[in-house]
């Protein structure tokens, strides 16, 4: 009797077991898995880093092989006899740049785009982490909402439904129902807006994780809010300055234009090849051979552009604007990197006050609430008190969902901006999830 009671013990426990959350770490592994977009980001990057090994390639031999075989058959008018004749020939052809400015300047224009290629993933890894963690952080801050939603439409319920009753008693005027009914309606299409704003977050993160989710690990309540480190905005703008990897970008991709405006200055200059042919000719006439023959020569070939129109100076020109517009943009990334960087600083900067703030603005509200109650029922409130009360302390709580998960992102955007964001840096702050 005592294992069956084990058993039935045991059985119930597993059958009462919750489903495990998915957290930030999960949702972030599958988001690799799954996202289309970060799968088309990795083969684009693979795609690209074949640049430096075809540039390469252009400086290298270009070696060729022909071969013909033709069959022929001849008859003449004047004699029945017919004449059979097969031409066999092959040749080998190679051609070895010696002197090509404007290759060797595509050469060295792939080797800077491939450094191009690598800070473009860093950057656009970055920009992944961010927009995993937003999406995640995105559906909880909804959940946590319509939490609060619910139990603001639930308490206007219970306090129309109670004046209903007094109302019948005539206990209260039917204003007192009226305004009681006013907040229940208003708290009902809140919550509604709350629920298809929490479809609209949960299907973002659909999009990128390929599958629905059930659950994911909230915030705990005993999240550490802390100031940022380092503590001075400078040292924050530095980072960014140094890591950031949009200007790394911006950088690089202002001595790709450079090494474009000497590709096309290349297009001035003559271009002198080696080239080399092998090739053996041999026919055969009727099955007697004839003709037969081997050739073989090297070469020199000089190539010197005189005019082609106007088209090489213009693209000169239009390189070198090219190189100002990117070196502009280097300064515009560093601005925006800049503004990123002290916006982010200043709100997490003020998020440890700022939560303060909200939590007591929670826990004066509650009093506030059942001070007003109190109040109603000794006759020295009005019932538009007591609502607008109990509304008030609804709103605290709710901008105290957002001032939390605002601290969160804050986090998050600030590294981003200095370019400290990293996979990495998601376990830390998966470590603040339940």
């Amino acid at each position: 009797m005592n294992h069956m009671k084990t058993a039935i013990v045991v059985l119930l426990t597993m059958v009462s077991l919750p489903v495990m959350a998915m957290d930030l770490l999960d949702t972030y592994r599958l988001a690799q898995q799954n996202d289309p977009a970060w799968r088309a980001t990795l083969n684009t990057y693979l795609a690209e880093q074949q640049n430096e090994g075809i540039a390469y390639g252009g400086l290298l031999p270009n070696v060729s092989l022909f071969g013909t075989v033709n069959r022929s058959r001849f008859e003449p008018d004047v004699s029945p006899q017919t004449f059979l004749s097969t031409n066999r020939q092959y040749s080998l052809s190679v051609r070895q740049p010696v002197f090509s400015p404007e290759r060797w300047a595509r050469y060295q224009q792939a080797k800077v785009a491939t450094h191009l290629n690598d800070a473009t993933l860093q950057a656009d890894q970055q920009a992944f982490v961010l927009k995993v963690a937003e999406a995640y952080f995105k559906v909880l801050q909804a959940e946590a909402q319509l939490a609060s939603l619910r139990a603001e439409e639930d308490a206007f319920n219970r306090q129309y439904q109670m004046m209903q009753a007094r109302f019948k008693a005539g206990v209260v005027a039917r204003t007192d129902v009226t305004e009681a009914l006013a907040q229940s309606q208003n708290a009902l299409a809140n919550r509604i807006s709350a629920e298809v704003n929490i479809t609209a977050s949960r299907e973002e993160l659909t999009a990128i994780l390929g599958q629905p989710v059930a659950q994911l690990a909230a915030l705990r309540q005993d999240l550490p809010y802390e100031p940022p480190y380092p503590s001075q905005i400078a040292e924050w703008e530095a980072l960014a300055k140094q890591h950031n990897p949009n200007i790394a970008v911006a950088r690089l991709r202002a001595d790709v234009a450079e090494q474009n405006r000497n590709i096309q200055a290349a297009g001035h200059q003559p271009r002198l090849d080696l080239i080399g042919s092998a090739s053996e000719n041999k026919q055969d006439l009727s099955l007697q051979s004839f003709n037969d023959g081997r050739s073989l020569s090297v070469g020199l070939e000089l190539s010197i552009p005189i005019y082609s129109g106007g088209q090489t100076t213009r693209l000169v020109r239009q390189a070198a604007y090219q190189v100002d517009a990117a070196k502009d943009q280097i300064s515009a990334t560093e601005r925006q990197a800049t503004s990123q960087v002290r916006s982010a600083f200043l709100n997490l900067q003020a998020d440890q006050a700022r939560i303060a703030a909200r939590q007591a603005a929670v826990e004066s509200g509650e009093v506030v609430a059942e001070a007003s109650q109190v109040g109603y029922e000794l006759g020295v409130r009005n019932i538009v008190d007591v609502l607008l009360a109990q509304r008030s302390a609804f709103v605290a709580r709710r901008d105290f969902i957002a001032a939390r998960y605002a601290y969160v992102l804050n986090v998050l955007r600030l590294r981003a901006a200095a370019g400290q964001l990293t996979a990495n840096d998601l376990a830390e702050i998966n470590s603040w999830l339940k």
